[in-house]
């Protein structure tokens, strides 16, 4: 996701913690006016002891302190999933801060190269998703149009196949490029694994969707090879970075 959609996220559930709060609230005020009640009359709080007394009196207690009962749990129950909200938010809060940081470390720390690596994939990614729908959809019209059975087209295309290719080619981009940026972010700190900080990237070099050369850091150099894969079997362009020690 983006930054943007993970902000949206994030305030829908920091919007249900709040509203979780509020009816914690409602319940408090009206466990305390039932509370009022029962002092106000001079009763306790055991319903059992006004189960058993005979009397109009005893059985108005009775209920009161039910009633009282019934917000407490109320209280508790909604103190629970107050809790669940809480989680909810946390979760999507620390969703962000890691896109956040993901994205400031393609962009400030990362050499320009890794960024068009990045865009390029997307693109590409994109690309072949957009053709795959293209041959999922007509593939759909046969089978609209009578001209595949039900059983044939389920066996070509389930149903959570067919979510996947029903997007829009943003839709698509969007997902695409959060994908490469993880992948560049994967690749980055596995140099760094073999470098240290890295003084110079002035020989690794990108062409073809590929990244090639060698790098050098503090604690030594690495060499970068780039395996591409593709092909009309092959879903999407896949690209096999390896990382090697420079002895």
């Amino acid at each position: 996701m983006t930054i943007q959609e993970l902000k949206e996220r994030l305030e829908k559930a920091q919007a249900a913690v709040e509203k979780r709060k509020a009816t914690i609230e409602r319940h408090k005020q009206a466990a305390e006016k039932k509370l009022n009640t029962l002092v106000a009359k001079g009763w306790t709080h055991d319903k059992e002891y006004y189960r058993v007394m005979p009397g109009a009196e005893s059985e108005d207690a009775y209920w009161a302190i039910c009633e009282y009962e019934h917000k407490l749990e109320d209280i508790q129950g909604a103190t629970e999933k107050l809790a669940e909200a809480e989680e909810i938010a946390a979760n999507w809060a620390a969703k962000l801060e890691k896109q956040v940081k993901l994205e400031e470390t393609i962009t400030k720390e990362m050499p320009e190269i890794f960024s068009q690596l990045r865009d390029e994939l997307a693109q590409s990614w994109t690309e072949t998703d957009m053709e795959r729908k293209r041959r999922w959809q007509k593939v759909k019209a046969d089978y609209l149009a009578g001209n595949i059975d039900r059983k044939a087209y389920r066996q070509m295309y389930s149903y959570s196949q067919e979510d996947a290719l029903n997007k829009t080619e943003e839709e698509f981009y969007t997902e695409n490029k959060r994908e490469a940026g993880l992948f560049i972010i994967d690749l980055y700190n596995r140099v760094k694994a073999v470098t240290g900080e890295v003084t110079d990237w002035g020989n690794i070099h990108y062409g073809g969707k590929a990244l090639n050369g060698w790098v050098e850091g503090v604690n030594g150099k690495a060499r970068v090879e780039s395996i591409l894969a593709g092909g009309y079997n092959i879903q999407r362009l896949h690209i096999r970075v390896l990382v090697h020690e420079v002895k």
